[in-house]
This record gives C-alpha cells, sequence and structure tokens, in this order.
C-alpha cells in the first residue's frame, strides 16, 4: 500500500561542545528491522553563537509515495554520526469499515 505524503519534523538539542557538522540518517524500518525506504540522509552544522550552552536543530520532512508491505508496527529511527540515538513508533492499521 502506498501512501501518498507523509511528514516528519523533528527538533534535535545539541550542547556547544557538540559543535561542528554532524551526520544524520532517517530509517523507516519494519518489524524485521528491514528498511522500507532508502535512509534519508544530511549534515547539520552546529554552530553556538553568544555562548548558547544548548541549540536546537528543526528538521523537516515531506516523503511522498511511501511503499509499505503491510499493515503493521514499523519503526523511525534517528541516527547522528552513525549512532542510533532515538527511535519512535509508527503503526499501521486498516481502517475500520
Amino acid at each position: 500500500m502506498v501512501f501518498q505524503q507523509c511528514a516528519i519534523a523533528l527538533r534535535i538539542r545539541f550542547e556547544a561542545i557538540e559543535e561542528g557538522v554532524h551526520s544524520l540518517a532517517i530509517n523507516f524500518v519494519d518489524f524485521d528491522g528491514k528498511h522500507v525506504i532508502p535512509a534519508l540522509k544530511g549534515t547539520v552544522n552546529i554552530r553556538p553563537r553568544n555562548h548558547q550552552k544548548t541549540l536546537t536543530e528543526n528538521i523537516v520532512l515531506n516523503l511522498q509515495k511511501i511503499n509499505f508491505q503491510s499493515f503493521g508496527e514499523y519503526s523511525v529511527d534517528l541516527a547522528i554520526d552513525e549512532k542510533h540515538v532515538s527511535s519512535i513508533p509508527l503503526y499501521l492499521v486498516q481502517k475500520p469499515e
């Protein structure tokens, strides 16, 4: 089943000591850990200003035509610098008739 549109909004908090460029990867995976789509990859450049101790990076992704094989439990996983840092569940359930 193909979902015509999907959006993901992320807010990632960094400490000032994490200044510099960091790689990001977002993966949609099924219950067995198989990728639903290729990893979404990018980078962020963290540059604290005015003696900030922490800062946030906002990311919004608009995705189109994602093909899920079946209803069930999926996960959206976030990795920073190739280390898994967070996951959120995604449940696809069939609409009652």
